[in-house]
């Protein structure tokens, strides 16, 4: 009797917590609704309003409404992030291995109890399904729930008597301040590559999310604060180029990790080193798919409208291209019909299958793109004719940035982070290839001769 007591006290306790401070309003502390609101940088365990004149008119991609203004980060308050992740380095780096774990340990239980807002919050902000945004974030705390192992990953090696009376024994330790730079299309997973593994070595961190959706990485700093995680262990700023520059050039900051687009990770992989820095840079990627005529072709042809289209394209793993050998080619018929019973509609309505691409300018490019196919001779399978509705009765019209799913035929040159496919017979393939082969060729020749 005194146990159901306990259990309705308990209960009744967090009806009324529940009704101050929801759990599922957390976001709440970084950005309301409407265009006043603004995104906070987190600087030394605490949330910041900016200073800066410089802000960034967040949009939600399915309605063109303002969510939030992120902030372009001032020099003094990225020097202030920096400086707290120098000076929190001093005690974190002696924090014993055990304690680190348990901190990991906490953290990844408070993100599996929240991921639908995760989820929600990505959704807002960068557009994609709110299953693909669940995706986002569980593979992301995959690599969170790997950290958790960092007891084993952490062993150094021995090996006695390498010559008299000479043993050698290896330590690794953390190497101080790390920095990350992240991009639009996986606003939790990617965060969660970086900053947990740095941490749990023992390093601090100042992460710079994408400037187009940083709400799901503010709230990963408040449960990373509620887990444990110190203050000055884990920073956040804000910005554009000017963050990115800061990042390669900080004396403070010992590595960095990105993930992006070519051009972006040439010039931060280039100006970081420059600095002496230890830079990862994990760059575009363009993907094709051969089928053989012996595939399963329910399975393959369920793949190649997952690949072309989840995400709505927007994703480096993206297949744009794929080559159909012998009979296989007969099955395109059935990959266009898979294709139109896609649903393209804002991501938190239910059935959606495709969301809006992120930007306007997102939107422009891949207008761009369909156009240059068509200029190449391309023939174009338009399969979704209307768009659906989205929430509060809105038509999806020029206001948001939703684009129908595309398949192009015999399309000599692919196109990447669009939603699209370009199916083409082997036959296509060759002449492709065939000149391409002879364009190395004669490269090959010319710059021997020129020797």
């Amino acid at each position: 009797r005194e146990l159901h007591i306990v259990f309705d006290m308990f209960r009744l306790l967090r009806s009324v917590c529940g009704s101050l401070w929801p759990r599922s309003g957390i976001s709440v502390r970084f950005y309301g609704a409407g265009s006043g609101a603004t995104t906070k940088l987190f600087i030394d365990g605490d949330f910041v309003e900016s200073t800066t004149s410089e802000w960034i008119d967040l949009h939600n991609p399915a309605t063109n409404e303002v969510v939030t203004r992120v902030p372009c980060s001032t020099e003094d308050e990225m020097e202030a992030a920096a400086s707290a992740a120098r000076n929190a380095f001093k005690s974190w780096r002696d924090t014993s291995v055990l304690t680190r774990q348990q901190i990991m340990f906490k953290l990844q239980n408070l993100i599996r109890s929240n991921m639908g807002e995760l989820a929600r919050s990505i959704t807002l902000e960068q557009g994609k399904t709110l299953p693909d945004a669940e995706g986002d974030v569980l593979r992301g705390l995959q690599v969170v729930e790997h950290a958790c192992s960092v007891t084993s990953l952490q062993l150094g090696e021995t090996l006695p008597s390498i010559s008299k009376d000479m043993d050698t024994m290896s330590y690794r330790i953390p190497l101080g301040v790390c920095a990350g730079i992240t991009p639009f299309n996986f606003p939790a997973m990617i965060p969660l590559w970086m900053f947990p593994l740095a941490l749990v070595c023992g390093n601090t961190f100042v992460l710079k999310p994408s400037e187009r959706d940083p709400g799901a990485a503010m709230i990963l700093c408040e449960m990373a604060k509620e887990a444990g995680v110190p203050d000055g262990v884990l920073n956040v700023i804000h910005g554009a180029k000017e963050a990115v520059n800061f990042i390669c050039d900080a004396p403070d900051i010992r590595a960095i990790s990105f993930v992006g687009s070519n051009t972006a990770g040439e010039y931060i992989y280039d100006r970081g080193s420059r600095n002496g820095k230890r830079v990862q840079a994990n760059m575009g990627a363009k993907n094709h798919g051969v089928v053989m005529p012996d595939a399963n072709k329910e399975h393959t042809l369920n793949q190649l409208v997952g690949a072309a289209f989840g995400a709505a394209g927007q994703r480096c793993m993206a297949l744009s291209t794929a080559v159909f050998v012998g009979e296989s080619k007969d099955w395109m018929p059935d990959l266009i019909e898979r294709a139109k019973k896609l649903k393209v509609n804002a991501g938190d309505q239910p059935g959606a299958d495709l969301g809006p691409l992120i930007t306007a300018e997102a939107k422009q490019r891949v207008h761009d793109l369909v156009q240059s196919g068509v200029d190449q001779g391309a023939k174009v399978m338009q399969i979704i004719q209307a768009f659906l509705s989205c929430q509060l009765g809105l038509l999806l019209t020029s206001s948001s940035w939703m684009v129908e799913t595309l398949l192009f035929l015999d399309l000599r040159r692919a196109t990447l982070l669009v939603p699209q496919c370009c199916p083409m017979s082997s036959q296509t393939c060759v002449v492709t290839l065939r000149r391409s082969l002879v364009l190395c060729l004669l490269h090959w020749l010319l710059t021997h001769w020129m020797r």
